[in-house]
């Protein structure tokens, strides 16, 4: 942490009642490295030394000032000048997601500067898109600001995807949620046993997996529509010991880290995919499992049946329900001539 209360010509101070001065801000920014028990799957130790220092001044600004901002950026900004942020008890959480195949620097730096904050994942992605950023905003729900922040994000957004839409080569997605506290549960860890397994409740998790077209012809086929018809995602989080980073190659880190799951904790990761859930892994070692809905109704019931059944039983301990207020994902002109949108996860809907 750093406590510079130090005034130079030119300088300027940021961090209201800390006088912090941004070049120092910066400084620490661009040598700040995780610690090998912080993101232990993460090749990329020191997060902001990629970027300008213009750049990093732009996102230590946002994070001192703006304290509804989340963000894996705004999270280390904020350690090292020595800020905390609750949230409050009362809030909604407003977000959007880019998922890119790839990236160059350019890229980045345009989506990080917009207020997107990279959020990638341990190893290759059963999406497709390995590349991920998030902008969050997590905000009373009493606060006046509220209007201003979702319209800044909604901004924000539109520039994202004019940038991914110009950009020759990276194909991806755009996603805006909102979610109350309410529907975000953090439960205590308890290990899965076997009995956990005999009540995963199967009735209410069971749905009919739709693919999404990806073509007018598809869409024409398959009865379903191009725009998506996404209405909500359900996130859960079964807890990983990962070990502290090592300098090894991360393919066999992540292999040895998946290998390390007890039985149990596999059969139920085993049966959450069979219902519908495809599995990540976090670059904390958790491993993550997220299903997308047609319909809002059926999201909540199961994030319901969900929620009870994890604080009776045990292996889950997050279970998220975010409900999608928008998505677009990238049109290409296929070698027909047919114009052709990038494909996204299968769609749960009732039988």
């Amino acid at each position: 942490m750093i406590r510079v209360h130090t005034w130079e010509a030119g300088d300027e101070m940021i961090g209201a009642g800390q006088n912090l001065r941004l070049s120092a801000v910066i400084a620490a920014m661009k040598t700040f490295t995780y610690s090998p028990e912080t993101l232990p799957l993460c090749e990329e130790r020191q997060p902001f030394a990629q970027f300008s220092d213009e750049l990093c001044g732009e996102i230590a600004r946002e994070a001192l000032a703006v304290p509804e901002r989340r963000g894996r950026l705004t999270d280390v900004t904020r350690q090292i000048t020595g800020q905390r942020v609750a949230d409050p008890p009362d809030h909604t959480t407003f977000e959007a997601h880019v998922g890119l195949t790839t990236v160059d620097p350019g890229l980045v730096s345009g989506l990080v500067a917009l207020g997107f904050e990279p959020h990638d994942f341990a190893g290759p992605q059963p999406t497709g898109y390995h590349h991920n950023f998030t902008q969050q905003f997590v905000v009373d729900g009493s606060r006046a600001g509220r209007s201003r922040l979702v319209a800044l994000l909604e901004e924000r957004t539109d520039r994202a995807r004019e940038l991914v839409d110009s950009h020759p080569e990276a194909l991806g997605f755009i996603e805006s949620e909102v979610y109350r506290g309410d529907y975000a549960r953090h439960l205590p860890a308890r290990p899965p046993t076997s009995e956990t397994l005999d009540h995963v409740p199967h009735q209410a998790l069971t749905f009919r997996k739709v693919t999404v077209p990806t073509t007018a012809q598809e869409a024409l086929r398959s009865g379903v529509s191009l725009d998506c018809g996404r209405a909500a995602d359900i996130h859960l989080k079964i807890p990983g010991r990962a070990g502290p980073w090592s300098p090894g190659p991360l393919e066999q880190r992540i292999a040895q880290h998946a290998r390390s799951r007890n039985p149990v904790e596999l059969r139920l990761g085993e049966i959450l995919g069979e219902l519908g859930y495809y599995e990540q892994i976090s670059q904390s070692g958790n491993f993550l499992y997220t299903a997308h809905f047609a319909d809002l109704g059926d999201a909540n019931r199961s994030f319901t049946a969900l929620t009870e059944f994890a604080s009776r039983y045990g292996g889950i301990t997050e279970v998220i329900r975010e409900a999608c207020t928008g998505f677009w994902r990238k049109s290409v002109a296929g070698e027909s001539g047919e114009t052709r949108f990038c494909p996204v996860p299968t769609l749960l809907v009732r039988p």
